[in-house]
C-alpha cells in the first residue's frame, strides 16, 4: 500500500499536488498507511476503491499484455507497479485493490 495509495489524505507523498514545499512534513510510515487504508475502505469512504466496481482495464491502457495461456481467453493486462498508479491517478482507481482484484481472477 506504500507504493500504491494515491489517496491524498492516506499518502500525501503519492498525492499529484505534493510540492517541493511540503518537504518539510515528515514523511508517514506504512503502518499509518495501512491503517488508514483500512478504515477507509472499511467504512467504504475511499473514492478510488469505490470506484473499482465494475472496472476493466482495456487492453490499450497498458504497455503490455499477458503472453501465457490459450487464444480462446480473453488476455488481461499486465501492469508493473508504476504502470498501476499512473493508471490510479488518471482513472481514479485504487491501484492497490485493482491488482488485488487481477489476482484473485
Amino acid at each position: 500500500r506504500e507504493q500504491m495509495c494515491i489517496h491524498p489524505k492516506v499518502n500525501p507523498n503519492k498525492s499529484k499536488t505534493s510540492s517541493s514545499s511540503n518537504s518539510n512534513v515528515n514523511p508517514i510510515t506504512s503502518t499509518e498507511i495501512n491503517h488508514a487504508c483500512t478504515k477507509l475502505t472499511k467504512e467504504r469512504k475511499c473514492r478510488y476503491k469505490n470506484n473499482l466496481e465494475g472496472f476493466v482495464v482495456t487492453s490499450n491502457e497498458s504497455s503490455s499484455c499477458t503472453s501465457a495461456g490459450s487464444e480462446n481467453q480473453q488476455q488481461q493486462p499486465v501492469l508493473d507497479i508504476e504502470e498501476l498508479v499512473a493508471l490510479g491517478q488518471t482513472r481514479a482507481v485504487c491501484p492497490f485493490y485493482l491488482s488485488r482484484s487481477h489476482i484473485e481472477n
